[in-house]
């Protein structure tokens, strides 16, 4: 938790605390840019505001100064006091486009800048109702009042009595503002601002002022990047908006102004819709996936209830707080990646630390056990018997000090051609073994290199020569994998072994493996060790027969009865079988084999020997009898012919594991191979004319095929009648119940070495 936890929780809390940087940061910065970006819309409202009086203000002033001309016939008998009033607003104020004047009777009067005529013409179109009929007379006149044009347009049927502007004002007693409504010269939004003279029956003026000025207005503000300002009326009716072609619409085939929610403008119709709802006001919108804010507010200038819609997405505002929360991110995740390095270094650096604590404490205990263990040894040197044989106790200290799973203390005997265990302990089962012999067939590598004195440290003892043999023996049935050998040397001449199972790798273990060799080496007698090992020959070269072509029985020694044909019954002949099954990978390798089979077989006397593809058959042996060693003749005669036939047979293949354990070593990966000896009734024959060739069946041959197809890897499986006859002479461990084919199960044993 301190090596690991503390620095671990350290980088956590950086990291916690950039995250809440981060995001107060982009918190505030959030509220500070929204809060500016509330004062600049704010302000472009005001400014809309300002403009949208400044623009409308003219007309109802015009308007109030036209009152005092009221009521005294504008319209009619003071028409030039009329039109010098009308052309000196329109001179001076340019978003005006008309002034009218009307009267109860009917009478109107309308001045208008002239569409085509030098600049100051005025255009003026005069209805008078008198008592001969109506007359509509239109006349142009230059800035001078001088006349330019006249013509009388007697379709005209306008009735200013008709309109909204003249019925309003008379109605009102203030400046009556009409809707909007498009101009029909002008084809333009506009409205009037109208107001009535003092009489009882009044007359009116009203003075016409385009919108189409305020649209281009609202399109040269600049809101954000996309923000857009429009101004509509409480029920939904264009008035202005940055694009003047949009807020007009066809309708009934006339121009009419168009509807809020039906320009195609997404976020104006959002925020139309949360005013209806929840009605003006400043909030935060989502339309088309973005965040919008909204501001929707009356306008002060006019009493007609316009409305002022301002929207603009909420990150052109706030969209570069965003990047700029990205980019320190960023940066912080470079602060990040400092505190892991930081904090990993740490980690590594507490870690080696405690793994030089617990080496320095293991090495501490094991110096404390060697110590320990060597006064023990100490004491135990005295323990040795007359013949040098160590007491049960150094191999139970041996095994305290190196942890190993086994040890064992081997000595020469035989003249050097056998390894004897003079004690074996196993840690976990308690038990001491002594007495197990292995030979110099079984193992001649390792004898080999016990000769030379070398020190054995094999990780994988079956995959090294040296060792290979001995683990498939003895090391494969408890599960042990390495092996760590140190010779015992008296007069610099090796006399045995101290062997080591799956122990500790490390000095200590080696150097305490080495002082109970020298101890074992010390406590022997001189004289009672063994004669120092003899060089491993091969065996004298013999005529290889071929082992497709095997003699008749009766050249090999076979007794001749094997070729009697008969009933198989208790007085049938009785031979050992050998039978040797190879792998499939092994086919590279059977000229080999086969050679080392033939060398083998006449080495000991083995009069029959047959290869079938993988498969290597041999047999050997006279007698009769029920049971091998027993009934007629046992112990002489027949009976110990058929036991020394066996043992010469068991002899071979003790000598061809060891020879095919060699050949498969050079080969890559494992090549396993299996024996079966049986002992049984067989038959056999010559088959063709002379000298033919000679072929063995029955249930030995089929009993040994089956030994060896379920053998242990690299080893030799002996049928229990086999065990019976070889016993005394060989060592044998338990292997379990085997099927014999047409018997049923019966006991198998694995062939380890002569006794």
């Amino acid at each position: 938790m301190l090596r690991i936890g503390l620095p671990i929780g350290g980088v956590g809390l950086i990291i916690g605390f950039l995250l809440g940087i981060a995001v107060y940061a982009d918190s505030a910065n959030r509220a500070g840019v929204l809060g500016l970006s509330d004062t600049l819309l704010h302000s472009t409202q005001e400014r809309i505001s300002l403009q949208v009086s400044a623009y409308l203000e003219p007309a109802a002033h015009a308007a109030l100064l036209a009152h005092s001309m009221l009521g005294r016939g504008g319209a009619s008998s003071r028409a030039d006091e009329a039109r010098a009033f009308a052309a000196s607003v329109l001179g001076e104020t340019p978003q005006i486009a008309n002034v009218l004047f009307a009267d109860p009777a009917g009478n109107f009067m309308l001045v208008t800048r002239a569409a085509n005529g030098p600049p100051g013409a005025l255009d003026t179109k005069r209805i008078l109702m008198a008592p001969a009929g109506r007359s509509v007379e239109w006349t142009t006149t230059d800035a001078a009042g001088k006349l330019l044009a006249e013509r009388q347009d007697p379709g005209d049927d306008y009735d200013a009595r008709t309109r909204s502007w003249f019925t309003g004002a008379r109605a009102t007693d203030d400046v009556f503002w009409s809707g909007v409504y498009i101009f029909y010269s002008a084809r333009a939004p506009g409205v009037t601002a109208a107001v009535h003279g003092p009489d009882v029956d009044p007359d009116v003026v009203g003075i016409d002022i385009r919108l189409d000025e305020i649209s281009r207005f609202l399109a040269t503000l600049s809101i954000g990047r996309t923000g857009r300002a429009y101004i509509a009326t409480k029920t939904g009716e264009m008035i202005a908006g940055p694009d003047p072609a949009r807020i007009l619409a066809m309708k009934d085939g006339t121009l009419s102004p168009a509807r809020i929610d039906a320009i195609g403008d997404d976020q104006l119709a959002a925020s139309w819709d949360h005013f209806r709802a929840e009605g003006p006001g400043d909030r935060i919108i989502e339309a088309g996936g973005r965040r919008l804010i909204s501001i929707v507010t009356p306008l002060a200038a006019t009493n007609q209830g316009w409305l002022l819609f301002i929207t603009v997405p909420q990150d052109e505002f706030s969209g570069f707080v965003t990047a700029n929360s990205r980019r320190a991110a960023l940066l912080s995740l470079v602060v990040v990646a400092l505190a892991i390095g930081l904090a990993a270094l740490l980690v590594r650096q507490g870690l080696r630390a405690d793994r030089a604590a617990r080496a320095v404490a293991e090495r501490s205990t094991a110096v404390r056990q060697q110590s320990a263990a060597f006064a023990r040894l100490a004491a135990e040197a005295g323990l040795f018997d007359a013949a040098g044989r160590p007491p049960a106790a150094l191999t139970e200290t041996l095994a305290e000090a190196t942890g190993a799973r086994r040890t064992s203390i081997w000595r020469l005997s035989q003249g050097g051609q056998s390894l004897r265990c003079d004690d074996s302990f196993e840690p976990a089962t308690g038990g001491h073994v002594a007495g197990l012999e292995l030979s110099r067939q079984e193992v001649p590598a390792l004898i080999g290199a016990l000769a030379s004195g070398e020190v054995i440290d094999a990780p994988d003892a079956r995959r090294d020569r040296r060792t290979a043999a001995l683990h498939a023996s003895l090391m494969a049935p408890i599960g042990s994998d390495a092996l760590f050998a140190v010779p015992v040397l008296q007069r610099a001449r090796p006399i045995g072994l101290v062997i080591l199972e799956d122990a500790r790798r490390d000095p200590a273990t080696t150097d305490f493996a080495r002082a109970c060799a020298t101890l074992v080496g010390l406590a022997t007698p001189v004289g009672a060790e063994e004669p120092a090992i003899a060089p491993l020959t091969a065996p004298p070269p013999a005529a290889v027969e071929s082992v497709a072509d095997a003699p008749g029985a009766d050249e090999r020694g076979l007794d001749p009865a094997l070729a009697a044909s008969g009933t198989v019954d208790q007085t049938a002949p009785r031979a050992v079988v050998l039978v040797l099954n190879l792998p499939d990978a092994a086919e590279t390798l059977a000229h080999r084999i086969a050679c080392a089979a033939g060398e083998i077989a006449t080495a000991h006397g083995v009069p029959y020997v047959k290869m079938m593809g993988t498969t290597i058959v041999a047999a050997t042996g006279y007698g009769t009898g029920s049971c091998p060693g027993s009934g007629p003749g046992a112990g002489t005669g027949a009976g110990t012919g058929l036991t020394e036939a066996a043992a010469r047979l068991a002899d071979a293949a003790i000598a061809l594991r060891e020879r095919c354990g060699d050949l498969f070593e050079d080969t890559d990966g494992l090549a396993p191979f299996g024996l079966g000896l049986d002992v049984g009734i067989i038959f056999g024959a010559t088959l063709g004319s002379p000298p033919g060739l000679f072929n063995l069946w029955g249930e030995a041959v089929q009993g040994a095929t089956a030994l060896a197809a379920s053998a242990p890897t690299d080893a030799i499986q002996a049928s229990e009648q086999a065990y019976m006859l070889l016993r005394q002479r060989f060592l044998f461990r338990p292997r379990g119940l085997f099927h014999r084919p047409r018997t049923g199960e019966a006991r198998s044993y694995v062939l380890a070495g002569r006794a």
